[in-house]
């Protein structure tokens, strides 16, 4: 019994849900290409992923994207305001 309990703190410490991942590292998905200006921001949305990058303290973040294309297009993210700067570096 004394095993299963330090596994799970081993892998509460290791894996926490909501992004945060092994080593204190967390990758975010930019998964829409709207752009909705207003705080909160829309989950999946490159500010709502900028959001987080700067709010997450506990180490190594990543911006990664995965958006629908339409065809031979490109997706394209039109902003209807600046985003928010990025305040830690990666």
């Amino acid at each position: 019994m004394r095993y299963v309990k330090i596994i799970l703190i081993i892998f509460i410490a290791l894996y926490w849900p909501g992004g945060t991942a092994l080593f204190g590292q967390i990758t975010l998905v930019v998964t829409s290409a709207g752009d909705d200006a207003t705080v909160p921001y829309t989950n999946g949305e490159l500010r709502w992923a900028i959001d987080q990058a700067n709010a997450y303290t506990g180490g190594t973040t990543t911006i990664k994207f995965n958006l629908p294309l339409s065809g031979a297009n490109p997706a394209v993210i039109n902003l209807n305001a600046a985003l928010p700067a990025i305040v830690k570096p990666p």
